[in-house]
């Protein structure tokens, strides 16, 4: 029991507050720079000048700057990475750890580098893959696949160069020989090669030009002689040798005005022979609404022949209604050959005349069949009924009264 107050006394420091700077030394061996960080710097506010806690202080600073960027290579930003190293490198030159997250960063970038690489040798682009393969051994001198797509892309250039120069010569022999259109197709192949800012390119440019000046000339030929298509297809190879040019494309796009407004006039000539005047007449206004020139007379006969079918098969139903005794549907059919104005249906006007007669006729013998029948006069009422359909028997519900009322009395 003597014992007791010296243990109490031993304890009693023990349990005491460490110091700041042993809190931190505490901190840092856990790895939580921040905290560590903050203990040094409250230690050193005690003892400013003391170069212990400065060098605490650099020490978890640096450490910091190491965290920020492992946590940023995980993230996958290699390039902020090494930014943020040249600040640990500036802290503490020749740090292993932070030379270790450097050639992380590098492989990483150099990994990003040779896949762009195969991207591009897969979509046939061994330029651009030989440089994305180059710049990945730049920062990775071990990318196992960038140093075999360095050689593969370089093998496929080579093959380009030499299938490139065997296309260029062929075609400089057709080019003497003065065959043009086969030396700009061998141009073409070797521009494909090579690339079109290369002398194949160039010649390719000048013997298209010079194709389409040809194909412009031919085109012209053919329209003198009449034949549109021709032309039309002059013009479409001139447009493909040498795009872009406003005259071309005006005139291709004159044709092709004129090739539809033809093909309307012959859906119209064709709705004629079937019989079909309203089609017809649809046809012609669709051609004339093109403003095609050169198609103005073959418009016009084909309207005037459309409007004379029309007013014939108006003719011919009017006609038959009228031996039917459908005296208001002739003078509909009448009275619309009549506004057409077309010429051989002189006798349409008196025949309408007296059409329309017997139309007002059958109006007032209906008129008076209605009285009779609200005065309750049967006898007069289907008199005047009859009257009407003899007049008229399309005459609004003549017929059917006229027959309801029969039939009650046969009943």
């Amino acid at each position: 029991m003597r014992r007791l107050p010296l243990i109490l006394t031993l304890l009693i420091p023990a349990c005491a507050a460490a110091s700041p700077l042993e809190e931190g030394d505490r901190q840092f061996r856990l790895g939580r720079y921040d905290l560590a960080l903050e203990s040094y710097q409250l230690a050193a506010e005690g003892q400013p000048d003391s170069e212990l806690l400065q060098a605490r202080i650099g020490s978890a600073r640096h450490e910091l700057v190491l965290l920020h960027a492992r946590e940023l290579l995980h993230l996958e930003q290699p390039y902020r990475v090494l930014e943020v190293l040249q600040t640990a490198e500036g802290m503490r030159p020749g740090s292993p750890y932070a030379a270790a997250l450097r050639d992380r960063a590098h492989r990483k970038i150099g990994a990003d580098y040779a896949e762009e690489g195969r991207d591009f040798f897969s979509a046939e682009q061994p330029s651009a893959a030989l440089q994305a393969f180059t710049q990945a051994l730049a920062y990775d001198p071990d990318n196992a696949i960038a140093v075999e797509g360095l050689e593969l892309s370089q093998q496929r250039l080579d093959a380009q160069e030499r299938l490139g120069e065997e296309y260029f010569f062929l075609g400089l022999e057709e080019l003497e020989a003065g065959i043009e259109d086969r030396a700009r197709t061998a141009f073409e192949h070797a521009a494909t090669q090579w690339g079109d800012h290369t002398r194949a390119g160039e010649l390719l440019e000048e013997v298209s030009v010079l194709l389409a000046q040809r194909s412009r000339l031919q085109a012209a030929e053919y329209l003198d002689l009449g034949l549109i298509g021709p032309a039309w297809m002059a013009l479409r190879d001139a447009d493909h040798l040498a795009p872009g040019d406003p005259e071309v494309e005006a005139r291709l796009a004159e044709l092709e005005n004129s090739m539809l407004a033809d093909l309307d006039l012959d859906s119209a000539e064709l709705a004629i022979l079937g019989g079909y005047p309203a089609r017809a007449l649809e046809a012609v206004s669709a051609a004339l609404e093109r403003d095609a020139q050169g198609l103005e007379g073959r418009t016009e006969q084909l309207r005037l022949e459309a409007e004379a079918l029309a007013g014939s098969q108006r003719y011919v139903r009017a006609r038959m209604c009228e031996m039917d005794g459908l005296t208001a549907r002739s003078v509909k059919l009448l009275e619309e050959i009549v506004a057409l104005g077309i010429p051989g249906f002189e006798d349409v006007p008196a025949r309408l005349e007296q059409a329309k007669q017997r139309l007002a006729g059958a109006e007032a013998s209906y008129r008076e069949a209605l009285e009779a029948e609200g005065a309750g006069d049967l006898e007069r009422y289907l008199e005047k009924l009859r009257e009407t359909v003899r007049l008229a028997r399309d005459y609004q519900d003549a017929s059917q009264r006229l027959r309801l009322l029969t039939a009650r009395a046969g009943d």
